[in-house]
C-alpha cells in the first residue's frame, strides 16, 4: 500500500499539504487557495482558541464563512477576508433567533 503523500501527518509533501492547503491552487485574483477553495463554514466559537485556528486554517484553504460567538470575543477580533464575525450565543436559543 502507498502511502499519500498529502495525507496530513505523512511523512511526505510540505507542511502546508499535510496541513490541507496545496499551494499551487492559490487563486491568482484573490490570493486564496487551496482544498476548500469556493467552499462556506460556520464555526462556533470561531475568535479565539481552537476556533480561532479553525478560521484561520479554513481561510488560508480558500473557505468562506461566519465566526460565532460571545459579542465580546467578536468584537475583539478582525476576520479574515471573507468572514463575517456575529455576536451569538449557541447556548441561547433566543440569540441565536435572533443572530
Amino acid at each position: 500500500m502507498t502511502a499519500d503523500p498529502t495525507a496530513a501527518g505523512s511523512a511526505g509533501g510540505t507542511a502546508d499539504e499535510t496541513a490541507g492547503v496545496v499551494p499551487d491552487r492559490v487563486d491568482a485574483a484573490t490570493g486564496q487557495g487551496g482544498l476548500l477553495r469556493g467552499r462556506r463554514a460556520v464555526i462556533t466559537g470561531g475568535a479565539n482558541g481552537i476556533g480561532a485556528a479553525i478560521v484561520k486554517r479554513f481561510a488560508a484553504a480558500g473557505a468562506i464563512g461566519v465566526v460565532l460567538d460571545l459579542p465580546a470575543a467578536v468584537a475583539a477580533i478582525e476576520p479574515p477576508p471573507g468572514w463575517y464575525g456575529v455576536e451569538v450565543d449557541v447556548r441561547d436559543e433566543a440569540s441565536m433567533a435572533a443572530a
